[in-house]
């Protein structure tokens, strides 16, 4: 055992020196405290900001690098609409008038100029009411069963019955979904007489707003607890409450400024950064118990005059490298490639080292300006010192029991780690819906009830992009649309298409019988572009004909009229008057019957007539008051009349987006969120199934055809393959950075690496018995891995530090580890209950990753201690120990 009258390793100079350094400490205190409060204001402001600014988007937690979330980006620009709301409720039939009321109310939001801040939530809104009136109406005339069974899936369930309202939400309203979704569920109400809690909802804005909801709840509820939890114990392991104030302070502060920095720099706090506060706090006490207990460790030893001089000799370096260490493990999460892991990682290191820095500030002038309390000093009696030799004693007999069996416990903790490790390859990842809430919560009870009584839930879209040179017309594009989507539906788990075929009427590519042609012609307004905008040139075009008298009046009179100003010409047809009226349209039923009942073979019934223009110039040839009507023409023209309709319907509905080089095609589809369906292994069935259908077409046709996977299901399926690889990257980076720190600490690449060996058994044994276990790993347990690394090695650096200053005192190392459990084992178990139970608070979270940070957190701290404690010490007891000793050190058989 060490001698009390001995000169302490961190003791240095004189005691009127040691006296002075002290005084200048205490003289620090106020300045100190004067100088962190004057950007507390602007703290606080930054750190409100970003507790109320909430936003999270698990569409968008790629990059904009990642194939799947540019393809996303490019699909809600082009097409216009972003994730949609799905609104219902209990009994909604598809034959209540009332679904139609709620969509045409958001229309009005929409469209209305009283509104402008809600109107530009809004896009597309669809209801199963509206949609099977539609396909059964004209053009398409489908019958019931046929339009029902067009839209099963998506917008009626399979009982024909059930059915919804779907609102696509803008840009703007995917960022405003706080205010958007409950604009839709108010106007619900109001039309339906249903309280607002009666509606079920879901869909990609609708998830993203209720983790929002619970991340607030945990940022407002659980933060508080998890506080007070870390400072109840904080004041109950140091015994006094002006240094668990000073600390927890100093924790607050370091919590303050990091929320601060995310405002400053333009963050937006998340359900997954909900954690980081708390992370930073607990990190900040944890590095202040172990100052505070290396100054009661002098106190005890050599008194109260110096200590803090010596507390900060022999701590200062460990704590520093702990806080470093523990922003490498989380600076690690900086190689994944989900974005809130490294805003995580970066904000959660910059934390952590801000508020250390500042307690390694304040701390020491708190120390000197309040001693410490009588029963920390070694001649004392009180109940305190007696807890501390019966502490004493069983930490003497562990020690004892740790050198006797060293190497078998070398060999369990060795081959557990590597009998648990195998596990590793078992790891599988998790990113879906029931990976994010609760089974028990409310929106797993409306997704459950949709799921069965609508369909599947998460939408996928393919696009086709025709080139615009292509040969193909939009007919034959439809074709293959109709082909493709069929093809969709025999997609693993995928059901619930909807495309532009089952909203598009048949276009013909000819139409033989006259009275078809008349009919169709009728119903076509759309403006007909002239090639040449020159009257002249149209009556030229057109051969003349002198055997229709005009005083005859059953003819009907097709006339093309030239706007001055828009230069087209529109089609006009009339009846029983000599002059035909230009932009007239054919809406009388009895038009019809009189048109349809001529025939090519009479004197010509059907002609052209082009109304004389005084402003046509004099030398223009002149033109004819009648021609022959060319059939052909009239064919031309209306097939070209019902193709830009559909085109126009298309694209109002954002079913078709068109630019100068393509043409795209979007077939929408849904597969489940409940069923835990690997999303990978449903988009390689997708492709399957339509890629080769693509390759077979025509060779000229296939190479203008291309077909593109996106939507949140190929987002979310990339994730979480991405959350695996960022699982091996993110703690080989954090093992490599620490293991570089481990390894100049300690001068010595084997005994760096050696000393890692009790930090990475505890991520190795549970990651792989999650593995064995087939407990899937989400976002949040992702994370846990490198930060726990990064979190253990501080407890090793500090029981490493008393082990080197031990043996440099020349006691060999079975003493030197007695003495240094002595010095830092409470301190470990103290910081590590304090992380633990300050963490595992959000256990009590709505957000299932937040959950499983808490509690794997807890697991690996836990696991962490027993490393330091057990495995640490039976590697430098045993032979391997050896390498642990500074050369000046004098080395004892064991």
């Amino acid at each position: 055992m060490s001698n009390s009258g001995d000169q302490h390793p961190g003791a240095a100079g004189s005691a009127t020196e040691v006296a002075n350094i002290e005084d200048r400490y205490r003289r620090r205190w106020l300045p100190t405290v004067l100088l962190l409060l004057i950007p507390l204001p602007l703290i606080g402001v930054g750190a409100h900001f970003t507790m109320h600014n909430m936003l999270t988007m698990p569409s968008r937690w790629l990059p904009l690098t990642t194939p799947e979330q540019a393809s996303l980006e490019r699909f809600i620009e082009e097409f216009d609409t972003g994730d949609a709301v799905l609104l219902s409720w209990h009994r909604c039939s598809i034959d209540d008038p009332r679904l139609a009321e709620i969509a045409e109310a958001v229309r009005e939001i929409r469209e209305s100029p009283a509104r402008p801040e809600h109107a530009r939530y809004f896009d597309t809104v669809m209801d199963g009411n509206s949609v099977l009136r539609e396909l059964m109406g004209p053009p398409l005339n489908l019958s019931r069963e046929e339009a029902l069974q067009r839209i099963e899936g998506t917008l009626v369930g399979p009982d024909g019955d059930f059915s919804c309202v779907f609102v696509a939400l803008t840009e703007e309203g995917l960022f405003a979904r706080q205010e958007a979704i409950p604009l839709i569920v108010q106007e619900a109400s109001r039309i339906c007489d249903l309280p607002e809690e009666d509606f079920l909802l879901a869909g990609p804005p609708v998830e993203g707003a209720t983790l929002d909801r619970k991340a607030t709840f945990d940022a407002n509820t659980l933060s508080i607890p998890s506080t007070i939890v870390s400072a109840l114990l904080c004041w109950w392991f140091l015994g006094s409450w002006r240094f668990t104030a000073v600390v927890l302070a100093t924790a607050l502060f370091g919590q303050g400024l990091v929320l601060a920095a995310m405002w400053w720099f333009d963050v937006r706090m998340s359900a997954i950064l909900i954690v980081l506060p708390t992370l930073v706090l607990v990190l900040t006490v944890s590095a202040g118990v172990h100052l505070v207990n290396y100054y009661y460790d002098a106190v005890r030893k050599y008194g109260q005059q110096g200590a803090v001089v010596r507390a900060l000799g022999s701590g200062r370096r460990p704590c520093l490298l702990a806080a470093f260490t523990s922003a490498m493990g989380l600076l690690s999460l900086g190689v994944s490639d989900i974005e809130p892991i490294v805003r995580f990682g970066i904000f959660a290191a910059a934390g952590v080292l801000a508020a250390i820095a500042v307690l390694l500030l304040i701390l020491p002038a708190a120390l000197a300006k309040w001693p410490a309390h009588p029963a920390h000093n070694v001649n004392g009696h009180s109940p305190a010192d007696r807890n501390l030799q019966q502490s004493d004693r069983f930490i003497d007999s562990l020690a004892a029991g740790l050198a006797r069996y060293s190497w078998l416990l070398i060999f369990l903790f060795v081959g557990g780690t590597a009998a648990a490790g195998y596990g590793l390859q078992k790891i599988e990842t998790s990113i879906s819906f029931d990976g994010l809430f609760p089974a028990n919560s409310r929106i797993s009870d409306d997704y459950a009830f949709l799921e069965r009584h609508l369909g599947p839930l998460v939408p996928i879209e393919v696009v086709l992009h025709f080139d615009q040179d292509g040969p193909l017309t939009l007919r034959e594009q439809l074709d293959i649309v109709e082909r493709v989507e069929a093809a969709v539906k025999n997609g693993a788990h995928i059901d619930g298409t909807l495309s532009a075929a089952d909203f598009s009427p048949d276009i013909p590519e000819s139409i033989e019988a006259d009275e078809q042609l008349l009919a169709m012609a009728q119903q076509m307004t759309l403006p007909i572009q002239l090639l040449n905008p020159e009257p002249a040139a149209v009556a030229a075009a057109l051969p003349a004909t002198d055997d229709l008298p005009p005083q005859n009046t059953a003819w009907a009179a097709t006339a093309f009229s030239l706007d001055h100003s828009q230069q087209t010409a529109a089609t006009v047809v009339s009846t029983f008057q000599p002059t035909a009226i230009p932009t007239q349209k054919l809406r009388p039923p009895e038009t019809v019957d009189q048109l349809v009942s001529f025939s090519r073979e009479s004197t010509p019934q059907l002609v052209l007539k082009l109304p004389p223009l005084a402003e046509a110039s004099p030398a223009a040839p002149p033109i004819p008051t009648f021609v022959s009507p060319p059939w052909e023409l009239i064919e031309e023209r209306t097939i070209a009349a019902i193709d830009d309709d559909v085109r126009e319907g298309l694209v109002d509905r954002r079913f078709l987006h068109e630019t100068d080089e393509r043409q795209s095609f979007r077939i929408s589809a849904r597969v489940p969120a409940l069923l835990g369906i690997d999303y990978h292994e449903s988009l390689q069935s997708l492709q399957t199934a339509v890629d080769p259908l693509l390759e077979d077409l025509d060779p000229a046709v296939a190479k203008t055809v291309t077909a593109e996977y996106t939507g949140v299901m190929p987002v979310v399926s990339k994730a979480q393959r991405v959350l695996l690889k960022d699982l091996y990257g993110s703690f080989l980076t954090a093992f490599a950075l620490v293991g570089v720190v481990m390894v100049f600490v300690l001068r010595s690449l084997p005994a760096g690496l050696l000393a890692m060996l009790p930090n990475v058994f505890p991520a190795i044994v549970v990651f792989g018995l999650m593995g064995w276990l087939d407990v899937p790993v989400d976002i949040g347990a992702m994370m846990t891995a490198s930060v726990a690394l990064g979190i253990a090695v501080d407890d090793t650096l500090h029981f490493l530090n008393w082990f080197r200053m031990e043996t440099a005192r020349g006691l060999d190392r079975r003493e030197a580890v007695r003495l240094s459990l002595r010095h830092c084992a409470r301190a470990m178990t103290q910081t590590t209950i304090i992380c633990g139970l300050g963490m595992v608070v959000f256990a009590f979270s709505g957000f299932v990753p937040s959950q499983r940070f808490s509690w794997l957190m807890f697991t690996l701290l836990a696991a962490t201690l027993v490393g330091d404690l057990i495995f640490l010490p039976a590697l430098l007891c045993g032979f391997t120990g050896r390498v642990f000793v500074p050369r000046r050190g004098v080395e004892s058989s064991t």
